[in-house]
């Protein structure tokens, strides 16, 4: 994407980034009043004239950080949802019911929820959980 599309989606809160820097160097833009615009490293970010006429500007997409199947089942008590690095299915807790749902894609499952019961041996032995916001 050109800078214009960059600069734009940076003033909705994502994280940009030329495809060509090293991995983990992005900018963001912090509320600080004025919207101060920093790299990673929280040092105030210099655009030269050839970022702007780049092409190759993109979003920086962080890997989501991994969880042991006891700390995801504790973010579930807590009110997250989660779900496995290799899934589309997500679970979260039915307050209601103390009961964990699991949430199919929409695409695949036309968005029903179904009542889990219990989890599999892998997935209880899974180092790949990802926790979410509800």
């Amino acid at each position: 994407m050109n800078f214009i599309e960059a600069v734009k989606l940076l003033l909705e809160g994502k994280k940009i980034r030329l495809s060509r820097w090293r991995e983990g160097k992005y900018y963001k833009k912090y509320p600080y009043g004025d919207d101060t615009v920093l790299d990673e490293s929280r040092v105030q970010c210099v655009i030269t004239f050839s970022d702007m006429l780049a092409d190759d500007w993109e979003i920086y997409r962080e890997e989501p950080k991994l969880h042991t199947f006891e700390q995801a089942l504790t973010a579930l008590k807590n009110g997250k949802k989660i779900r496995r690095q290799s899934s589309i299915s997500e679970y979260h807790l039915d307050k209601a019911s103390s009961r964990i749902i699991e949430i199919y894609d929409v695409e695949v499952h036309n968005g029903e929820a179904w009542w889990g019961e219990s989890f599999s041996d892998e997935e209880v032995l899974a180092n790949d959980w990802i926790i979410q916001s509800l």
